[in-house]
């Protein structure tokens, strides 16, 4: 694991216009203005099973940040060598959840990209990864453990912004990712705070002026 990190903070987002999605079935729309994460980068070394270890350094990100406080890591990017993989390949399904493939510990790949989402209840990860004739392969990433090394860039959103949570859906059989917009919560608790307020002075005047 990571014994250091070092936060980069990105510039402001270019536009302050709202972020949407398309109107699909059960596809999220987050409207306010896109909030700019902040970003790190470190190294696993040769024999670091790499799963376990990203979970473990994004949540010491999370935990060791003050200014800003983060929540919600995601992976950059990363590039690197691995041996001992397993993924679960893309047949897999709410009915059929042990569509596994193990690859031999003598089996060397090259890292074409691994990206995903992290959060305290869980990481989703995808790899694409280059065997030794240059054949890819490529699905969830269940294990993996570093042949030389994994260099990474992870990046996390501002707690007061957007959090990651992933709890468990019915439809698909799997913990599936939840985006909160704190500001947008945080706006609606204002609002009705507002009203309570605005309702209250309009009460105590009433009362005052019959009596």
């Amino acid at each position: 694991m990571a014994k250091s990190l070092k936060l980069i903070h990105a510039p402001p987002p270019l536009s302050t216009s709202p972020l949407r999605t398309n109107h699909q079935p059960g596809a999220q729309m987050i409207a306010p203005p896109p909030v700019s994460p902040v970003f790190t980068a470190f190294r696993f070394g040769p024999n670091t099973e790499i799963y376990s270890s990203l979970k473990e350094t994004a949540a010491l990100l999370i935990d060791r940040s003050t200014s800003p406080p983060l929540s919600a890591t995601f992976i950059s990017t990363a590039v690197g060598s691995l041996h001992t993989v397993t993924l679960r390949l893309a047949n897999a399904s709410k009915e059929n959840k042990n569509c596994i493939k193990t690859f031999p510990p003598t089996d060397r790949f090259e890292v074409l990209s691994l990206v995903g989402t992290i959060c305290p209840q869980g990481a989703h990860l995808h790899v694409c990864l280059g065997d030794k004739d240059g054949a890819v392969w490529g699905g969830h990433l269940i294990s993996a453990t570093t042949f030389t090394t994994l260099e990474v860039v992870l990046g996390a959103f501002p707690k007061d912004g957007i959090v990651f949570e992933r709890p468990f859906d019915e439809k698909t059989g799997f913990g599936e990712l939840k985006v909160r917009d704190v500001r947008g919560e945080r706006r609606e608790v204002e609002y009705f705070r507002g009203c309570f307020v605005v309702a209250m002075v309009f009460g105590f005047g009433m009362i005052y002026r019959r009596s």
